[in-house]
């Protein structure tokens, strides 16, 4: 019978958890860009600090998220790179090693350093709370699993907590439009999460279920996309290209 009530107890716990990740994210994250159509990955870049015009301003230090292999994510965050950089031009350019850029990307990101965000964040970790020190304006290109602080203990929230580092993050995702779509997501929203990022995964899940009724098949531009703020200066950006 003990074992019975223990078997019940985890399915609650799995299912509460489930419920959590569904519908708890919806409570705390802030619109800043709603659901909108870009010609192209300047005016998506452009909309992005238009709206944060202001806060911009006063920060020099940022994280931008991507999924490996999104070629058209990388043109976004060429994009938003040389918008923010009309504020304050970055006196380094971090890429981090496991995203394997070309070397022609490397290039037009005008890359100064890379680093192992994941398997050596000791020295990450050193660099950048070195550059917030001095004061030296900064941007890391990693994955958006590392950059988003919805995924509890990952590298940006170790980073935090051991090196005291203050970055702005932008985190990139794709935008499924459809239920069908889903299943391009990179990182699920799953109750059976081995890998860490089904809090990730549900944050974006669920913001896009919530939205998607609202979009305008008719709508003939390129990109769609939003934004919302998911941190204390931290932001979700959910982008489709047709």
């Amino acid at each position: 019978m003990k074992t019975i009530y223990w078997v019940i107890g985890v399915v609650v716990v799995s299912v509460s958890t489930f419920i959590y990740l569904m519908l708890g994210d919806a409570q705390k994250t802030v619109p800043k860009i709603k659901l909108s159509y870009f010609a192209t990955e300047a005016e998506i870049a452009e909309s992005v600090t238009k709206i944060l015009s202001q806060i911009l301003q006063q920060r020099s230090t940022f994280w931008i998220g991507i999924e490996p292999d999104k070629t058209e994510q990388l043109e976004v965050v060429l994009q938003l790179k040389q918008q923010l950089e009309k504020t304050k031009p970055f006196d380094k350019v971090i890429v981090d090693e496991e995203l394997a850029l070309s070397k022609e990307w490397l290039e037009k990101f005008k890359v100064t350093d890379s680093v192992a965000v994941k398997n050596n964040l000791p020295a990450t970790g050193e660099q950048l709370a070195n550059l917030e020190k001095t004061g030296q304006s900064y941007l890391v290109i990693t994955a958006s699993i590392y950059s988003a602080p919805t995924i509890i203990g990952n590298q940006l929230h170790q980073l935090k907590e051991k090196y005291l580092i203050q970055p702005t993050t932008f985190s990139l995702a794709f935008f499924p439009t459809s239920s069908e779509e889903e299943k391009y997501m990179l990182f699920p929203c799953r109750t059976e999460d081995h890998s860490g990022t089904a809090s990730w995964g549900c944050e974006v899940a669920n913001k896009s279920r919530f939205t998607r009724r609202k979009v305008d098949q008719a709508n003939t531009k390129p990109w769609i996309g939003l934004m919302d703020l998911i941190g204390e200066k931290d932001y979700m950006i959910l982008l489709k290209k047709k």
